[in-house]
């Protein structure tokens, strides 16, 4: 179920939920519902227009084959605050399907954290904290420094290091589903 899905079902309670209560006076009880409903309807309306934005983003992003472009978009501080609200979401498991269009994933470059990353039986020890934004597996190959060539943009994965955002080639990461 998507947040489009839960937005439906929710306006359609809150519209019952309207119809019934102008036909006769509400209780005090159905009052503080049709508030409750009201705002949860709100909220969630909130949250679905920023998903849209953040999924046209990055698949805009996705569309444009110059290198230099593509790198300028990908250090605007919008990334690291649309990756913050995902995180804080509360309904996380129906933000990951409303994403699931988004053709790559992010990985935040760390020295502190060592982890051990799974991938379909793969594992790459390597110091790297991994953000998965779509519905697709990975393996990962290590490498330091990636080439620049004029691959199409959909074979390039973003991650982060301290320098800020880089183009990692399709050859260092590969998908495998």
């Amino acid at each position: 179920m998507s947040t489009l899905d839960l937005l439906l079902e929710l306006g359609g309670k809150l519209a019952d939920l309207t119809n019934t209560l102008t036909k006769r006076r509400p209780s005090k009880a159905e009052e503080q519902q049709l508030v409750q409903v009201s705002s949860q309807y709100k909220e969630l309306l909130n949250q679905y227009v920023i998903l849209q934005n953040i999924i046209q983003v990055y698949n805009a992003s996705l569309g444009n084959s110059d290198m230099r472009a593509i790198y300028n978009v990908c250090t605007h501080e919008f990334y690291n605050r649309a990756a913050e609200y995902i995180r804080n979401m509360a309904n996380h498991q129906v933000i990951k399907m409303d994403l699931k269009h988004i053709q790559f994933i992010s990985l935040n470059l760390t020295r502190n954290t060592k982890e051990v990353i799974r991938f379909s039986n793969v594992e790459a020890n390597i110091e790297t904290q991994a953000e998965v934004y779509a519905h697709e597996k990975w393996i990962l190959f290590y490498s330091n420094g990636a080439q620049e060539p004029s691959y199409a943009i959909n074979k390039y994965i973003l991650i982060w290091s301290e320098g800020g955002w880089k183009l990692a080639n399709s050859q260092v990461f590969q998908r495998i589903s």
